[in-house]
């Protein structure tokens, strides 16, 4: 029963070394939709630039900035569109979606779960 013990020991200690956290729902969790938009828009360095990234970006020309648009300033009817894919509709006005955690996509796939994480 010795045998036994550390026979199953070690298959359950392999079984944890092979754990891979369950995508997608991890990331779902894990990944605020604004602050990707705000990622993505803020890599744009003018205004054409800007326009180039999507439709949720905007040149603030003051500051030569590229933001995302925010989600009060979505008309309800594009709200559900994937162009604006950080808002929803939510009593007929436009919001930004709910975050549980304030990672962007880019944080999530390259620091916290790299692809190797599941090869």
């Amino acid at each position: 029963t010795s045998v036994q013990s550390i026979v199953l020991g070690l298959c359950l200690f392999i079984a944890l070394l092979n754990f891979k956290p369950s995508e997608p729902y991890l990331s779902q969790f894990l990944i605020c939709n604004q602050k990707t938009a705000n990622e993505d828009c803020s890599s744009a360095s003018s205004s054409a630039a800007c326009t180039d990234v999507g439709v949720y970006c905007t040149w603030n020309e003051p500051n030569q900035l590229c933001q995302s648009i925010a989600c009060g300033n979505v008309s309800v009817s594009d709200c559900d569109s994937s162009d604006y894919f950080y808002c929803e509709k939510s009593d007929g006005t436009c919001k930004a979606t709910r975050c549980y955690e304030n990672f962007s996509e880019s944080e999530v796939n390259n620091e916290i779960y790299p692809w190797s994480t599941f090869a």
